[in-house]
């Protein structure tokens, strides 16, 4: 009995010590490398992201008359070697009457161009390898300069797309001396009255064709149809600190609020005691700078104007004029 248990002992040990110990590898998840995503809210991006331009369709802008004789900087044949700047000059970089650098105005103005790709070239410079939209045979290489926004001839239609969306389909109550006095359908002048009750609204965003080729928002009220450059649309907006452009709901919003006699005073540019502060910077717009005091009182300085708010409303105010 004992020879049998001490068998069967030596059996379970013996195929103890042969058994074999499995692994198993474990996959670990790829990651997929993410696509630097493009800020349409910004048409020169710098050197910041510049990656998120690849796939960006470019638009050639025109430039001033006076400049478009000497075309257009940085754009090169597609096989150009930017190191030894040597290759063909063929069709890019061959404008003979300026500088053999410089590719013909005409060869360019007006193209579309997809980013097929980029690469380094040196500090703060880089290669964008270009398409014609229109003509996949057309390609070239224009050399990114991210120190200079005005070395950038492009405007990016996705930023383009963005502005357009941004007001577009609205309607504004506008000042007078922001819009400029000319229609610029039939090219006469119009004379606008800033008496409340006339409504713009914004048709299209467009570049001009004229000497500066102004990028500008146009807005239409009846048989007027006029522009506001872009910059000075968000510039001088109520809801950027402006006081010059009122979007129609919103000036609803604060007569109803306020009322049609104090909203009168802030669309004239003047100010009371009472008045709220927020109407305030309606009626005179951004401030100078803001100062507080250990009295409550806080201080807004406009050029030489001083005006006091406490508790959310003006209670006073001196001018050194």
């Amino acid at each position: 009995m004992k020879k049998t248990a001490l068998l069967v002992l030596t059996l379970i040990i013996a195929s103890t010590i042969n058994a074999q110990i499995g692994t198993t590898t474990v996959a670990v998840p790829q990651q997929k490398e993410q696509k630097p995503v493009y800020d349409s809210t910004e048409n020169f991006l710098g050197e910041k992201n510049v990656q998120s331009y690849v796939g960006q369709i470019l638009f050639v802008l025109p430039k001033r008359q006076a400049l478009a004789k000497y075309g257009y900087g940085d754009f090169k044949p597609i096989d150009y070697d930017p190191e030894s700047y040597r290759g063909p000059l063929d069709h890019y970089g061959e404008d003979a009457e300026y500088s053999k650098f410089n590719t013909k105005y005409e060869n360019l103005v007006g193209k579309y161009f997809r980013v097929d790709s980029i690469s380094k070239r040196s500090y703060a410079k880089y290669n964008f390898y270009l398409t014609n939209t229109n003509d996949r045979t057309d390609r070239c290489c224009f050399i990114y300069n991210a120190a200079y926004e005005s070395a950038f001839p492009f405007m990016v239609l996705s930023h383009f797309n963005y502005l357009k969306g941004k007001y577009v389909g609205s309607q504004y109550i506008i000042k007078h001396f922001c819009i400029h006095q000319f229609d610029i359908i039939t090219g006469d002048s119009i004379i606008i009255k800033d008496d409340l009750t006339t409504v713009w609204t914004v048709t299209d965003l467009t570049i001009l064709d004229d000497d500066n080729n102004t990028l500008a928002y146009v807005i239409k009220s009846g048989d007027m149809t006029s522009y506001i450059e872009v910059e000075n649309f968000d510039r001088y907006n109520y809801t950027n600190g402006g006081k010059i452009i009122f979007d129609k709901n919103g000036w609803d919003s604060l007569v109803k609020k306020y009322g049609l006699t104090m909203m009168k005073m802030v669309w004239q540019g003047e100010i009371k005691i009472g008045m709220p502060e927020i109407l305030l910077r309606y009626s005179w717009g951004k401030p100078e700078r803001i100062n507080s005091s250990s009295y409550g009182n806080t201080q807004y300085v406009y050029d030489n104007d001083y005006v006091y708010v406490k508790d959310g409303k003006v209670v006073s105010w001196q001018s050194s004029h």
